[in-house]
């Protein structure tokens, strides 16, 4: 996954989220003191979930909290994985290194 300004400028204007960070780099960087525009949390976690559910063949969840470890920054790169656990699905959004940028379980 990997999302550039124009899809996080449309997911900030459909979620009514205002704040700069989100689709102006200029801002993001002069201003905010980062390297590029930060993809919003819940739109990782939207992704983790439809990818999660997809692979598990399931539709539905009974429930699903995130946590947002490191921020996701324009055009940066992020591997979405997980496994299947007792009652759910344990998922995680990660950079190529390795490092997490979001944890999540998903009630099945």
């Amino acid at each position: 996954m990997s999302l550039g300004p124009v899809e996080l400028f449309r997911y900030s204007a459909v979620t009514f989220n205002g704040h700069r960070i989100h689709y102006d780099s200029d801002y993001t960087r002069d201003v905010e003191g980062y390297p590029g525009i930060i993809v919003q949390g819940q739109l990782i976690a939207t992704v983790l979930l439809s990818q999660a559910l997809a692979a598990q063949g399931v539709s539905r969840c009974r429930s699903f909290t995130f946590k947002a470890v490191k921020p996701v920054f324009s055009g940066q790169k992020v591997i979405v994985e997980g496994r299947r656990t007792g009652d759910g699905i344990s998922a995680w959004a990660r950079q190529e290194d390795g490092r997490i940028n979001m944890t999540a379980q998903i009630g099945i």
